[in-house]
This record gives C-alpha cells, sequence and structure tokens, in this order.
C-alpha cells in the first residue's frame, strides 16, 4: 500500500524507526475504517459524488484526529533514540500519520470510484482521466528529507527558523507549478483518450 511506504519514509525521515510497526498499525487501522465506510457507501450512493463526500468526510476526521489537542500525544511512542523526545515531536508524529492516512484516502477514493462508475454502466462519466506523472512527480518533490523538512518548516512558520519564509514562498511556488502541471496532463489525457474509437 502506498501509504505504508510513505510511513515507513516519515519513520525514517523523523528518527521513529524502532515504531514503524506501531505506525503501521495505527495507519492500517484507519484504512479499513476507510475501506469500511467506503464499502457501506458503495452499495448507497446514488451518484458517485456520494462517494467524494466519504472521501472529504473521512479527510476531515484524519485531520480532526491529528490536530485535537490531546490526540496525538496519547501515541505511545517508543524510542532508544537519545535525540527524540515524544513531547517534542508531537509535530513529526502527526505528520508521519496524517500524510499516509491522507494517501490512503485518496487511493481508496479513486479505486472505489471507478468501480462504482463501471458497476452503474457510466464508465464513460468518470471525467479526466488523473495526471498520475505529476502525481508521481509532487510524491518525489515532497516526500523525500528535503522536501519534508521544507513542509515542516513552511506550516510550522517557527519564530527560530529564519528560513521558514523562504520555505512557505517556495512550497507555494512548487505547488502552483504542480497544479498547473496537473491541469494541462489531465487535459492532454482526455484529448488522448478522445481520440480512440
Amino acid at each position: 500500500m502506498p501509504a505504508l511506504i510513505v510511513a515507513s519514509v516519515l519513520a525514517s525521515k523523523f528518527r521513529f524507526g524502532d515504531n514503524i510497526m506501531l505506525f503501521a498499525v495505527l495507519i492500517t487501522g484507519f484504512a479499513i475504517i476507510s475501506i469500511v465506510a467506503f464499502g457501506v457507501a458503495y452499495g448507497r450512493v446514488r451518484s458517485s459524488r456520494g462517494l467524494l463526500i466519504v472521501a472529504l468526510g473521512l479527510a476531515v476526521a484524519a485531520l480532526g484526529l491529528a490536530f485535537v489537542p490531546g490526540i496525538i500525544e496519547r501515541v505511545p511512542l517508543r524510542t532508544r533514540n537519545p535525540n527524540v523526545i515524544p513531547a517534542e515531536v508531537v509535530g513529526d508524529i502527526r505528520r508521519t500519520l496524517l500524510i499516509p492516512a491522507l494517501i490512503a484516502i485518496v487511493t481508496q477514493w479513486v479505486l472505489v470510484r471507478r468501480g462504482w462508475l463501471r458497476a452503474h454502466g457510466q464508465a464513460g462519466d468518470q471525467g479526466k482521466p488523473w495526471p498520475w506523472i505529476t502525481t508521481v512527480v509532487a510524491a518525489i518533490v515532497f516526500l523525500n528529507p528535503l522536501g519534508l523538512v521544507m513542509l515542516s518548516s513552511a506550516i510550522e512558520q517557527s519564530p527560530t527558523d529564519w528560513l521558514a519564509r523562504s520555505w512557505l514562498g517556495l512550497s507555494i511556488m512548487l505547488g502552483t507549478a504542480l497544479l498547473v502541471m496537473g491541469a494541462i496532463e489531465r487535459h492532454l489525457r482526455h484529448r488522448k483518450a478522445a481520440r480512440r474509437p
């Protein structure tokens, strides 16, 4: 599962290697909950938009669990690394859990929606193809040690981080460029698909 791969990368980046199984269990548990939610919705929704609503609801739930005070602090982090102090790495724990959870939701939504459209004879209504090349490029750009440092600094805006504003500006520029790239890729894929007999 892509979410677990990303979790492994994040755990390694934030020096949570001793807790990889803990993160895997928590992320897998959330993924199972989202699978059940999509499974229930699959047989009840009248349009594919219902599945989108479920995906958005799951994303809001994941964000809530990540940012409600006192929840992340309860994660039973164990480490033999003296440089990792649980009380001081709440933000890193949050990212290690939240990013893979959101990736799991998006992946499941894309697959379930495609299956629902085909099952209801609406395969032609899938809209423009997903920009997979842009998605891979975005993962390469942001889900690496330097990219994670950039995102962390841009989001936290710590007064002691003198590069925070620079990272924020660069993140916005890269995000905008990827959005434009994704829009162009979707348009080109749609035109290519429309030309097929």
